[in-house]
C-alpha cells in the first residue's frame, strides 16, 4: 500500500505534526478510537477492526495510490486521525472517510489548524474541493464542518445516513 503521501507540520501553541500513519500504528489508532467517547454516544463505537478498515477500506475504483491516511501527532502521541480518498467521487474532489482529533485537543483551534493544512496540501496536488459525510446526530462535527465553511448539500445517494458536505479550496 504506497498511498498519496502528505507530511505536514502545524502552528499551534503544541507544535503538531501530521504524517502518514504505518501498519505498526494501528494500536495506537486502535487507542485513539477508544477515546473518541462522542463516537461511541452516537452508536459509532470504533474497535480494532475499524483501525484494521481504516487502512484497506477503498470506495469502488479506488486504488491505494489514491488514499490518504495521516496521523496527527502531538510529540510521540497519536492524538487524530485523517482518512481521505483523492479524486472521489470525480477529479478534483478529495472524500473524507475520516477527520478525527482525541476530544482532549479539541480546544484552542487545533482540529481547524490540522484541516486548514491539510486542504493546502491537497489544494498542491490538484484538489479543487473537498468533501465530507457526516451523520446529522453528530452534532459536533456538523457545527465544525459549517464554522469551517463546509456546506451541507443533502442526503448522501450511496448511504442515505449520511449528509454530504462540500468546501470549494482556494486557488
Amino acid at each position: 500500500m504506497t498511498g498519496t503521501v502528505l507530511e505536514f507540520a502545524i502552528t499551534t501553541p503544541d507544535s503538531l505534526a501530521v504524517r502518514p500513519l504505518v501498519p505498526q500504528d494501528g494500536p495506537l489508532l486502535e487507542r485513539l478510537f477508544e477515546r473518541l467517547t462522542d463516537e461511541r454516544e452516537l452508536g459509532g463505537a470504533r474497535g480494532p477492526a475499524d483501525a484494521v478498515s481504516a487502512y484497506i477500506a477503498l470506495p469502488e475504483g479506488k486504488g491505494y495510490e489514491d488514499k490518504v491516511l495521516l496521523g496527527v501527532w502531538r510529540g510521540d502521541v497519536l492524538i487524530g486521525a485523517i482518512d481521505c480518498i483523492r479524486d472521489h467521487p470525480r477529479t478534483g474532489t478529495w472524500t473524507f472517510g475520516m477527520f478525527a482529533l482525541d476530544p482532549r485537543y479539541r480546544l484552542g483551534g487545533r482540529g481547524l489548524a490540522v484541516l486548514r493544512g491539510f486542504e493546502r496540501a491537497a489544494a498542491a496536488r490538484g484538489a479543487v474541493e473537498m468533501r465530507a459525510g457526516i451523520r446529522p446526530e453528530n452534532v459536533g462535527g456538523t457545527r465544525f464542518a459549517e464554522m469551517a465553511g463546509y456546506r451541507g448539500e443533502g442526503r448522501s445517494r450511496a448511504d442515505p445516513d449520511l449528509v454530504v458536505y462540500r468546501h470549494e479550496l482556494d486557488r
